[in-house]
């Protein structure tokens, strides 16, 4: 845990927590999330929390996860493009015959009716149809790949069925860090209980099973590090 002193980005939501003890992996996880979104993600993000508020970093970190049902409208010129981005933010995509098919001058009159809407300094929030979703329960992260590099990701398990997840190739701190959120001593303590894998070929990937001692873990990490190098060197 740490005291957060100063948040750099001017629109942050991190901001709500300078002054406060914090915890550094949650932090970590949440710039990696934040990274992962558009511009307008995390102009919506930022509305949210400035107009709704968290309470918590495991709320903010579980709000990356649960966009679906907001929007930030900041120019009403087309009605029909207000439309399109209130149905893609409703229902995160769209197909060809739904656009085809779909009148979005009536869906924006309808959706803006019927939402929560807010008049902000900087845009119009609507909230139509959001629900926050648990995620992170606060304790052991979700899946996440925010490298292009990351070769495996390696599911594992405490005896309580709690589940945290290795980036291959990784370190030792890595290493340390899940058997710490899984509260666990040693590698014997926890399960693999799967494999995904992004880079190899798929007779080098061992069975779970394969997994259950670290010497079996260390070889596979140093195999997916050279296949990390090996492709680094190829870019």
């Amino acid at each position: 845990m740490r005291r957060l002193v100063e948040v750099s980005e001017k629109d942050n939501p991190l901001h709500r927590f300078e002054g406060q003890t914090v915890n550094m992996d949650e932090v970590n996880f949440f710039a990696k999330r934040m990274e992962s979104l558009t511009e307008y993600e995390r102009k919506v993000l930022s509305a949210y929390v400035t107009d709704y508020g968290v309470g918590t970093m495991q709320d903010l970190i579980n709000l990356t996860f649960s966009m679906k049902g907001l929007s930030l409208l900041t120019d009403f010129s087309d009605a029909r493009q207000v439309g399109v981005r209130l149905y893609l933010d409703e229902f995160l995509g769209m197909s060809e015959e739904e656009k085809e098919q779909t009148n979005f001058i009536e869906f924006a009159e309808k959706t803006l009716k019927e939402s929560r809407v807010e008049v902000l300094p900087y845009g119009v929030f609507v909230d139509h149809g959001f629900e926050m979703q648990e995620v992170y329960n606060g304790k052991t992260f979700p899946a996440y790949i925010a490298s292009d590099k990351t070769v495996a990701v390696v599911e594992v398990q405490n005896k309580t069925g709690d589940t945290e997840y290795l980036y291959l190739p990784t370190d030792i701190c890595s290493m340390n860090k899940v058997k710490e959120r899984l509260q666990v001593q040693d590698y014997w303590e926890m399960k693999v209980t799967g494999i995904e894998n992004l880079r190899l070929p798929d007779i080098l990937v061992p069975i779970p099973e394969d997994l259950k001692e670290i010497e079996q873990m260390t070889l596979f990490n140093e195999m997916c590090q050279a296949v990390k190098n090996t492709y680094t060197a190829m870019l």
